[in-house]
């Protein structure tokens, strides 16, 4: 009489351990490769201090907050500040960038677009290849210090939007005053110093 061998359940459930593990730890491995080597974007905030006199900030579904206080507060995209008449404010166009926009009011501006694309490590080390920031300014006269800023002006790909059209700058200084009362949008490079203040608005030709 012949014994009829018995399944070996152990070795079978050892095989099904041991390849799952091999796919588990496959499957970590790709989401780590993918992790470290696949861009993705990430939105700046703007950041204001600096200020004297006070603030308006409308987000995007129209609700206000007033702001009186000189102290750091971010600026989320879409978001638009206003500033009265004789106020002055320092904005931080993207958070950690070193790059600064002085409102003189009146004044009304915000960030449309604010936006970083690069791998998980450049994002951790603050790099990145490709940048898009894109502002308005509908009121009033701004002074931009690009000085300072990182990345550097040719890698923000910054673009400036008007009431009557918009522009790339081209200078790291540069006062730009929009559009009021028949007097066309402008864009004039100032000095870059410390004391930064605005200059006579000048009459230039309409922007391109």
């Amino acid at each position: 009489m012949t014994r009829r061998r018995q399944p070996n359940y152990e070795s079978e459930i050892r095989r099904i351990l041991i390849f799952s593990g091999i796919f588990f730890a496959m499957i970590v491995v790709a989401a780590a490769a993918l992790f470290v080597l696949a861009p993705f974007r990430v939105d700046f905030r703007a950041v204001y201090d600096r200020l004297e006199g006070t603030l308006q900030v409308s987000d995007v579904y129209g609700n206000e907050l007033s702001l009186v206080s000189d102290i750091d507060r971010p600026i989320e995209v879409g978001e638009t500040v206003r500033l009265k008449s004789g106020g002055t404010v320092r904005i931080e166009i993207a958070e950690g960038s070193k790059a600064f926009a002085y409102l003189y009011g009146p004044a009304e501006w915000s960030v449309t677009t604010a936006w970083r694309d690069a791998t998980a490590l450049n994002h951790i080390q603050g790099k990145g290849d490709d940048y898009q920031i894109v502002l308005e300014q509908r009121q009033g006269v701004v002074v931009y210090d690009l000085s300072r800023a990182d990345p550097p002006l040719e890698k923000l790909n910054m673009v400036i939007r008007f009431p009557d059209g918009e522009v790339r700058p081209e200078s790291v200084c540069f006062q730009a005053s929009a559009a009021a009362q028949g007097i066309p949008s402008a864009v004039v490079d100032v000095p870059c110093d410390a004391a930064i203040t605005p200059m006579p608005q000048p009459t230039l030709p309409s922007l391109p």
